[in-house]
């Protein structure tokens, strides 16, 4: 089984199993700056089977796992200085 980061460092991690023996997934190692870690899915773009970390599977054969990543938000706050209205804030996902 090979773990593929999907753009976080470092890029892959292999597994060693047994096919058709349930299988605890190797726990996530990875990391991407500006995200946090979601999950493992069976394609690049997020979609397909998904996997938690650490979850048991039983496979029938080689198979790669790509790292789900979920943006990470902020709060800004915006302070007026004195004007109207005071302070204002607004959620924005960093990358």
């Amino acid at each position: 089984m090979t773990f593929n980061s999907n753009y976080g460092t470092p890029t892959t991690t292999t597994q060693s199993i047994t096919t058709a023996v349930s299988t605890a997934l190797t726990t996530n190692t990875f990391t991407r700056t500006g995200y946090t870690f979601a999950g493992w899915t069976a394609n690049s773009d997020g979609t397909g089977t998904s996997y938690t970390n650490g979850q048991s599977v039983t496979l029938t054969g080689a198979i790669t796992l790509y790292a789900k990543w979920t943006a990470n938000s902020n709060t800004v706050t915006f302070n007026s200085n004195y004007g109207t209205p005071t302070t204002t804030t607004q959620s924005i996902t960093t990358a």
